[in-house]
Formats: C-alpha cells, sequence, structure tokens
C-alpha cells in the first residue's frame, strides 16, 4: 500500500473492505478467549469455556467503563496544578488553572481519533483494534507519569492529552462496531450495552483516583492506573471478535435481513447454539447492486417490512447494506444528522461538567456530600439514558412495525423535545433559591436525554448506513461530541464571565444572568435540531431518489430530479 500513489493509499484506507475469517480463526473464536500469537495463529484455549454473544456485552461494558475514566479528569486538576507549580498536590495557595487543557486535549483527539480510525476497526476487527488503543494509551500514561514528574505541562498535553486521548478513541468505538454486528434482533438494545458503561466510569473513577493519590502521589497515579486499564483491556480484548461468514441468528444475517434456507443452505440459527469443535462452512457474503427502479410502492418502503416487500423494493433494501463509505460521509441526510446530533449532545456534556459550580454558587450549597450525591445522580442517570433509551427504541420498531432507522430519529427527535422543554423551564427555576430539589430532578433528565441520544445514534447509523460502515460513521460523528466538548465548553465560558461582569449586580443575581444567557443560546440551539431532524431522511425511497426528494407517510412533498436522469 505504500508504493501506491498518494490517492490510491487516501482510497484504500477510506475503503471498508470485510475481512475473510480462516478455519483456524472460525475455530478459535469458538472459545471465549482467543489469544493471537502470529499471522493466523492462535493460543491454545485459555479458558475452555464456549463462547455466547451476550458475554460480549459484559466486555463492551468493561471497555467502557475503562474509557470513563476520561471523565474523571476534573479531579486531577488541582492536585496537579498544586504539584506542579508549588511541588505540593495538596498545596492550598492560588495556582493557574494549566491541567484542564489537558482534558480539552483529550476530547479533542478522542474525537477525531473515533473518524480517523473507524476504517481500520471494521477493517482489522475489535480485537486487533482494541489492542493497538490500548498500546498507545499505555504510552500516553507513560509519558504523563515522566511529564508530571518533571513538572512538564507540554509533555502532559501530548502524553495525555494526545495519546491517550487517541487510545480512548479506538477504544471507544471497536466495541461498539463488534455489538452491532452480533445483535441484528436488537441493535439498539446492543448500542445501549456497547457505551453504557462510560457514564458511569466517570463516577466510579472519581472515588479511585482521591485515595490513590493521596497514597503513592499523583506522578505515580499515571503509571498505576494506566497499569490497571491497560491490562483489563488486554484480556477484554480477547474476547471481542466479530460474527463468523455464515452468521445468522433468528432468521436474520448481520444486516438485518431474513434468511432463508435456500439463500443460505448450512445457516446456523444462532451462533450461541454452536458445538465447540465443529469449524462449520464458510460462505461468501452477497452484494446486491441497485438497478434502476422507477415504480414502488411508496408506504411499503416506508414501512419497511422487508419480509413483505417486493423485488423493487429490497433492491432498494440491498442499496443501503452496500454503500460505500464516501456515499454515506458526503450525503445530504448524514450533513443534518451531523448537525442535529451536535445540538442534542452540546447541553448535556456543556453542563455536566458545570452543575455543582452551578449548585454551589447558585443554590449556595456548600455541603461537598450533597454535590457529591448529585453528581452520582447525574453519572447514573446518563448510565440508564445510554441503556434505556436505545432499548425503547427496539421495543417501538417492534411494536408499531416500522422502519428501524425512522423508530431511531423518533427517540432522538423526543428527547430533543424534552430537551427544550427543560431549556425553557430551568431560567425560573433557578431564580428561586428554595427549588434545588426540583433542579436536581431537571438536571437528571437533561443527563438522561443527552446519554440516551449518545446511546441511541449508533443502532440509528447502522440503520441508515449498513453494518459494515458502522465503525467509520459512528466514528466520524463522534467529532461533534469534541467539538461540543472543546468549543461549546470554551463559549460556554466566554458568555459566562462576559455576561457576569457585565451584571450590574453581584455574588448569586450575576450568577443567575450568566446561566441564564447561556441557557437561552443552548435553548436556540436544540431548537435549530429539532427543525433540521425531519430533513434526515429515513425512507430508502427518497434517499436513493436520482435527486432529491422528501416523503409525508408515503407521499413525495418535494421532489427534484437530476438533469442526466
Amino acid at each position: 500500500m505504500l508504493c501506491c500513489p498518494r490517492r490510491d493509499r487516501v482510497t484504500s484506507f477510506w475503503s471498508v473492505v470485510t475481512p475473510d475469517k480462516s478455519v483456524a480463526e472460525i475455530e478459535a473464536e469458538r472459545w471465549v478467549f482467543v489469544v493471537p500469537y502470529g499471522v493466523d495463529k492462535y493460543c491454545l484455549p485459555l479458558c475452555t469455556v464456549p463462547f455466547r454473544r451476550w458475554m460480549l456485552f459484559l466486555a463492551a461494558f468493561v471497555a467502557q467503563f475503562c474509557n470513563g475514566s476520561l471523565y474523571a479528569w476534573s479531579i486531577l486538576n488541582d492536585p496537579i496544578d498544586g504539584y506542579i507549580q508549588t511541588g505540593d498536590q495538596n498545596t492550598t495557595q492560588t495556582v493557574d488553572q494549566h491541567a484542564v487543557v489537558t482534558f480539552y486535549v483529550a476530547c479533542g483527539c478522542m474525537g477525531f481519533a473515533c473518524a480517523l480510525f473507524g476504517p481500520h476497526v471494521e477493517r482489522q476487527g475489535p480485537r486487533a483494534s482494541l489492542l493497538l488503543g490500548t498500546f498507545i494509551f499505555f504510552i500516553g500514561n507513560v509519558i504523563s507519569y515522566v511529564s508530571v514528574h518533571f513538572k512538564l505541562y507540554a509533555g502532559l498535553y501530548v502524553g495525555y492529552g494526545l495519546f491517550c486521548g487517541v487510545g480512548f478513541g479506538i477504544n471507544y468505538i471497536a466495541p461498539v462496531s463488534a455489538l452491532q454486528k452480533w445483535f441484528p434482533d436488537l441493535r439498539g438494545t446492543a448500542g445501549g450495552f456497547a457505551v453504557c458503561g462510560f457514564g458511569l466510569g466517570a463516577t466510579l473513577w472519581s472515588n479511585i483516583y482521591e485515595p490513590l493519590m493521596d497514597a503513592i502521589g499523583i506522578d505515580k497515579l499515571f503509571l498505576v492506573v494506566g497499569s490497571i486499564i491497560s491490562v483489563t483491556l488486554l484480556l477484554t480484548s480477547f474476547v471481542l471478535r466479530t460474527p463468523p461468514p455464515d452468521f445468522v441468528v433468528r432468521g436474520r444475517d448481520v444486516h438485518g435481513v431474513k434468511v432463508t434456507s435456500t439463500m443460505v443452505p448450512k445457516a446456523r440459527e444462532d451462533f450461541d447454539n454452536l458445538i465447540p469443535g465443529d469449524s462449520g462452512a464458510i460462505t461468501e457474503r452477497v452484494s446486491t447492486v441497485l438497478g434502476d427502479v422507477q415504480v414502488v410502492n411508496y408506504f411499503k418502503v416506508f414501512d419497511y417490512q422487508e419480509e413483505e416487500l417486493g423485488e423493487a423494493e429490497i433492491l432498494y433494501h440491498n442499496k443501503i447494506k452496500n454503500l460505500q463509505i464516501r456515499e454515506c460521509v458526503f450525503s445530504v441526510d448524514f450533513a443534518f444528522l451531523y448537525l442535529a446530533f451536535l445540538t442534542a449532545v452540546a447541553t448535556g456534556l456543556i453542563f455536566m461538567s458545570r452543575v455543582v459550580s452551578l449548585g454551589k454558587n447558585v443554590y449556595n450549597r456548600q455541603d461537598d456530600d450533597a454535590m457529591t450525591r448529585l453528581v452520582m445522580f447525574i453519572a447514573i442517570c446518563n448510565f440508564m439514558g445510554r441503556l434505556l433509551c436505545p432499548i425503547v427504541s427496539d421495543g417501538v420498531i417492534r411494536l408499531l412495525q416500522i422502519n428501524p432507522a425512522f423508530g431511531r430519529k423518533l427517540t432522538m427527535s423526543t428527547l430533543m423535545v424534552v430537551q427544550i422543554v427543560l431549556l425553557v423551564w430551568l431560567p425560573k427555576i433557578i431564580q428561586d433559591e428554595t427549588t434545588f430539589d426540583t433542579f436536581q430532578c431537571l438536571m437528571c433528565i437533561l443527563t438522561f436525554c443527552y446519554g440516551g441520544v449518545m446511546g441511541t445514534i449508533p443502532s440509528f447509523l447502522t440503520d441508515m448506513y449498513g453494518v459494515y460502515n458502522t465503525g467509520t460513521m459512528h466514528g466520524i460523528i463522534l467529532t461533534c461530541w469534541a467539538l461540543c466538548a472543546v468549543a461549546g465548553g470554551l463559549t460556554f465560558q466566554y458568555f459566562f464571565y462576559h455576561v457576569k461582569d457585565d451584571h450590574e449586580g453581584e455574588g448569586r443575581l450575576a450568577e443567575i444572568a450568566a446561566y441564564t444567557f447561556n441557557f437561552h443560546w443552548l435553548l436556540i440551539l436544540v431548537c435549530i435540531g429539532c427543525v433540521l431532524i425531519p430533513f434526515v431522511r429515513t425512507n430508502p425511497v427518497d434517499r436513493f431518489f436520482p435527486g432529491y426528494q422528501i416523503s409525508f407517510w408515503g407521499r413525495p412533498i418535494v421532489r427534484w430530479i437530476r438533469d442526466d436522469y
């Protein structure tokens, strides 16, 4: 590949070629732990427990729990600044806030690593990708240890910000991609389990950091925690894998397409029922190329019940399965979805890091235990949102028998509408100092909505762009998360201090005015997202129309046909 022209190398990198599995790999993957030691060489089973696909739920949760340590960085800011500037991590002196920049760098690198390494995850698989991400993460922690020990902020930005950020990005999307392939019958549930551990990990790692810092020092913390997380991720990587080529569960292949005995002669009904030692037959995935189909039953395609579709509609369905990455990324629908997703996660992401300051300065709650409980409740709501909302979307799709992508869009739209209601209500609530309990409830609901959007988006992207583009598309859309964490946080900070300094009042009144202004511009942002989300076309007839078309309940309301068609 290095001998190819530069353009060919770029094209090759951004092209997903489904990797073939050898008989040796399929045989090794019948057991729970798969340990490769060479090209197509695997260690003898370390554990003779047969692999079951539900084990991936636990593996993904553990991986994301480790990734959640990034969210606990705020605990390290003051000790790092104190140690580097005064030599005492517990100093009471006023120090400049430089360590927080590390978090912003890590968030930015994580988001863009998700996008850059998406094709790598799909091409090399989750096991190799998680091993790569773990190695980069460990190197970052070693650099961070050396940097803090010798009191170098620049080294900390490179070590934890760049290296660990990239490692977090790869390790975040690898489990998501794997679960989407193993659970075509429960895509939302799989996506929720794949990311829910990230939110819960933040709180638990925060409780681990403080006693560990007191015991071993802030510099050695990176070596100890980095080693613990790296070993855990290493063991997790031995569990992650993609399905075998002829994988069928509940009559559906990895794409969610119903498979009959004539299509796959020796299809296995569920990988959970495989007998260890039986290598099975390897079949090739058959792709169908979309032809020119001009007569379509719009109502049938909108409902998207494949077992009832005719030949023309099935061609449209197969077009989704065979989309190229460039077709996905440069589509109008993805542009609208990208912007809508950005507006949907901005409020929750920004306020999760500021809820303690808001509680102390607006409600005068100086009780650290009360603030700790609030942070714990928010983390739990983030976790529950990531887990429950995708499960609910699966239930809605089955109950109403609707297009899966439309069901995800409906779930995401509902969560955005709830955010609008909360952002209208919050400026009024914080005016009254006695409404702290109500404020806590609203912040928990807001965080639940944020988690719900984060949990629903993997299955939404899989339904829209196909299972072999999941890793790449999920990685690209997570750059929104990075933009919100960095640009959104800085924008909030700018407006907050600008309004507070210009306000005639002081203390609590100035704080309320600053927060109210930020609530207002975030409200406008979410409203824009609600306007954009209907333009994300989930009807395949509209999406692949030769030009541009939007339908409402199966009836075209906007149609433009290309001149060359």
